[in-house]
């Protein structure tokens, strides 16, 4: 329990006792998340160094396809993960590799916008049918600006995402995707090179088919594949596994698209070579209402036992469904019944939304999958990413989102570690940001966030704050966080049936955002002997790009007073009380443990659990109460009294602005009403005085006795050692 500090002092006879009218609180959550509030930066305004950012140079990323001949229009979202703003330079190239330079455009701190990618090509490329890729290039870090590609009313279906790479990203010579095969429909691959030489690559489909195909410098490829007529009701597969010296340059996009627009999702490319595990993972993906379908392919060759395990989003992790393991042969794809799935868990509606977790026996690499669900009411096709763990920077995101018309955006975020994880959230818009303190999820839990929800409902953030109705889109960020946390993954899912877009996000941060700094509030304190007040602590992080975050609660290993004789701290999480105990100068200490992320400009890496130690000045000081008087010794009709009053003040003690002198009855009889000038003395000292305070009392009417009590007010301690009596006063 936090302590208040009242001193009261009852004299016999007619005595004069100083006692606080009050106490000031000390820092609790909402006070201090308000008070901290004022040090967050304005998003764009970081001004600390980052150690552990990249150096600054020309960076470029690629898409190999932006448009087809079955959408009616392509979108593109812009993300600039930056704290400052900058100058991107976009490039168009055709199928056979002439460039197209458009104008240079200007992104704002934090800013993101979709706009119609027509917008930002010369005017000579606007009307073009046979453009292929383009680029987006820029001065500073990898990944600082980003984007993706939507291209619209794919065969009079839904939307189809195309991902952009980081060119000084590692990739391997190989890579492996699987797809549904509507009965009648086609398949798209696209290759681009993103290079000034000729690429070539093999092609190798699940059906025997191989092809070999030459892709000219900064050209696209597009391999069509129709769907063969097949006459029962599941869906058939496809998958191709694509080899290349030159792979490493090339980039892939691909569609499945079906004749009628029932069935419309993208083609997601795995390297597998440059994987962490052998099992895959999706996060909140759709059951109710929603006919579901997943693909598996085995790259390897030999056989695996791939087992999917559903658990409930809306669960803590801990219950979870499995379906019977599938034994997979050698390049084989098989399509997962959801029979039992669906038998087993009707009825209970916190199974509409569910994370996956595909559990291999094979190696590294050797399991692929596709996973899609087709609304049977708004006949929307979702296409949710099933993949691995990824690096380390897939335990971050910064991810667009939206609100404008019926757009809706949800984020969700699962612990795929055996081990709880701690994660923040900093939702960047227009006059933000909107911060959750660190949240933990068990191994296997799902957090989601529907940021409509969050925007209409005014839910507050840590420091009280919400999103404004009048906003409509920004940027979610998120990171993993604390000491001994393991990996997470994340996306948003973008939904608009009136324009047809189903989109997932999951891009992310080079790094998780590396510890910065501790700060105090408020930062020093001053107390007198006995007084208890308390301070919080926050912490505050920065990404590799430079950009702030927080404040927000750290993972405080302890605290503790540099010296007890002076003042006494008991910790109470993010908080501590401290007292004083005698005049003089001490600290409060406080130490936060944090894991150390470092970024290379290619690579993250944990470098393990630290701790950082930070101190905040401590000055305990004294009011003493010295003489108090009375005169004359009654008050009457003809005469009232003069109730003198003296303070003194320890060298120690900075300032006692805000406290406050005044008198009330006490041990009265008689009836009787007194008036009192001033009402309330405002006390005013500095360090090492002594002042007298001087109240007048007048006698209103009535009659009686009455002994008197002096009540301060004030956010310092009064130090009673020295009170004097005074005679009880006759009235009337």
């Amino acid at each position: 329990m936090k302590k208040f500090f009242a001193l009261t002092i009852s004299l016999v006879m007619c005595a004069v006792s100083i006692v606080p009218l009050g106490s000031r609180s000390h820092a609790n959550d909402r006070d201090f998340a308000r008070r901290s509030s004022d040090l967050k930066r304005n998003v764009g305004n970081a001004t600390v160094h980052c150690a552990a950012c990249a150096e600054v140079g020309q960076q470029t990323i690629y898409a190999p396809l932006i448009a087809l001949a079955e959408s009616t229009g392509t979108e593109i979202n812009l993300n600039c993960r930056s704290p400052h703003a900058m100058e991107i330079v976009p490039t168009f190239y055709t199928k056979e590799g002439a460039a197209l330079v458009g104008d240079a455009f200007r992104m704002e701190a934090a800013e993101v916008k979709t706009i119609d990618l027509k917008s930002l090509m010369p005017e000579i490329a606007r009307h073009r049918h046979d453009l292929g890729g383009m680029t987006l290039s820029y001065s500073g870090h990898p990944l600082e600006m980003w984007g993706q590609l939507r291209l619209l009313h794919v065969a009079r279906g839904n939307s189809v995402d195309v991902l952009f790479a980081n060119l000084s990203d590692n990739r391997s010579n190989v890579r492996n995707a699987v797809w549904a095969k509507p009965k009648q429909g086609e398949a798209i691959i696209a290759i681009g090179n993103a290079t000034d030489v000729t690429a070539n690559t093999t092609l190798q489909f699940s059906n025997g088919d191989s092809m070999q195909v030459e892709i000219r410098p900064f050209g696209t490829e597009l391999i069509r594949r129709r769907s063969e007529a097949n006459g029962g009701a599941a869906a058939a597969a496809e998958g191709v596994t694509i080899t290349s010296p030159d792979g490493r340059n090339l980039f892939f996009a691909g569609a499945v698209i079906s004749d009628d627009g029932s069935f419309t999702s993208s083609i997601r490319f795995y390297d597998t070579v440059n994987v962490l595990q052998q099992d895959l993972f999706a996060t909140n993906f759709r059951l109710d209402q929603v006919k579901p379908l997943m693909l598996l392919r085995n790259t390897g060759s030999e056989s695996i036992v791939a087992t999917p395990r559903f658990r409930p989003v809306k669960g803590d992790g801990t219950t979870f469904i499995d379906l019977p393991g599938m034994t997979l042969g050698p390049n084989e794809i098989a399509s997962v019944d959801f029979a039992p799935l669906i038998a087993a868990t009707r009825g209970q509606p916190d199974f509409n939304n569910v994370s996956i977790d595909v559990l291999n026996t094979g190696a590294k690499g050797s399991l692929v999958g596709a996973l899609n669900g087709s609304d049977e009411v708004t006949g929307i096709t979702y296409d949710v990413p099933l993949r691995d763990i990824g690096g380390l920077r897939f335990s971050t995101g910064a991810y667009p989102w939206r609100l404008d018309g019926d757009v809706s955006t949800t984020a969700s975020i699962t612990n795929v570690a055996p081990v709880s994880s701690e994660f923040v959230v900093q939702i960047n818009y227009p006059g933000g940001p909107y911060l959750l303190n660190p949240r933990t999820l068990a191994a296997g839990a799902t957090a989601t966030f529907d940021l409509r929800t969050i925007r209409d409902r005014q839910v507050p953030d840590r420091n009280g704050h919400t999103i404004p109705l009048s906003v409509s889109g920004g940027q979610f960020r998120w990171f993993i966080h604390g000491a001994g946390s393991g990996r997470l993954i994340g996306r948003v899912e973008m939904l608009s049936r009136s324009r047809g877009i189903s989109s997932s996000y999951s891009c992310n941060d080079p790094c998780p955002p590396q510890f910065g700094s501790i700060i105090f509030e408020p930062d020093g304190m001053d107390v007198l002997v006995g007084e208890t007040l308390g301070q919080g602590v926050a912490e505050i992080d920065y990404d590799s790009n430079g950009n702030q975050y927080g404040p927000f609660s750290p993972y405080v290993a302890e605290w503790y007073s540099t010296d007890t004789n002076i003042a006494s701290l008991e910790p109470e999480g993010t908080y501590a009380d401290i007292t004083g105990v005698a005049p003089g100068f001490a600290s409060s200490s406080v130490g936060v443990f944090y894991e150390r992320y470092v970024w290379d400009g290619l690579n993250c890496y944990d470098f393990g659990q630290n701790e950082a130690t930070q101190e905040s000045p401590v000055v305990v000081g004294e009011i003493r109460v010295g003489t108090v008087s009375i005169s004359p010794t009654s008050i009457n009709g003809s005469h009232g009294a003069t109730v003198s009053v003296t303070l003194s003040t320890s060298s120690d003690v900075t300032s006692t602005a805000g406290t406050t002198l005044a008198l009330q009855e006490a041990d009265a009889d008689g009836s009787f009403q007194l008036g009192y000038n001033p009402v309330t003395t405002p006390v005013n000292m500095q360090g090492g005085q002594t002042n007298t305070f001087n109240i007048e009392v007048t006698l209103t009417s009535g009659s009686g006795h009455c002994a008197f009590v002096a009540h301060v007010t004030s956010t310092l301690t009064v130090n009673d050692n020295d009170m004097k009596k005074s005679a009880r006063v006759p009235i009337g």
